[in-house]
């Protein structure tokens, strides 16, 4: 992640790319998507619910530049699967720190919670 804040920089081919999920690029994205959010995509991708729709229209949001939706598809065609969600897991903790752990979003878009530490249970009463 780079000095400004949210960015992640990475290699493709030789060319250097950031992506950002800046304010502009999640309403660039909800008007892609006719009002997805940002984090109900993240929710659906973390759901297990794949779509290359989704991921190509998230990777086109962040990536800063001037660049078509058909030159996304063909950088994550270039960058592999395993790349294109490095950078997406990257680039969305940076955008939403309290709200992405680890272990990703849960499925209602709140934070996943720390687990609690067991209580001792109390004998029981005679």
């Amino acid at each position: 992640m780079s000095a400004r804040r949210g960015t992640v920089s990475f290699t493709v081919g030789g060319a250097s790319y950031t992506a950002r999920l800046s304010t502009n690029a999640m309403v660039a994205y909800e008007d892609l998507t006719s009002g997805e959010t940002v984090l109900e995509a993240l929710v659906k991708l973390d759901g297990g619910v794949p779509s290359n729709r989704r991921l190509r229209n998230l990777m086109f949001a962040a990536i800063e530049g001037d660049h078509s939706l058909e030159e996304i598809g063909d950088l994550m065609d270039e960058m592999g699967l395993e790349e294109v969600g490095r950078v997406l897991r990257e680039t969305a903790r940076a955008a939403f720190p309290d709200a992405i752990a680890e272990e990703g979003v849960e499925g209602n878009g709140e934070p996943t919670p720390k687990p609690r530490k067991a209580r001792k249970a109390k004998p029981p009463a005679t």
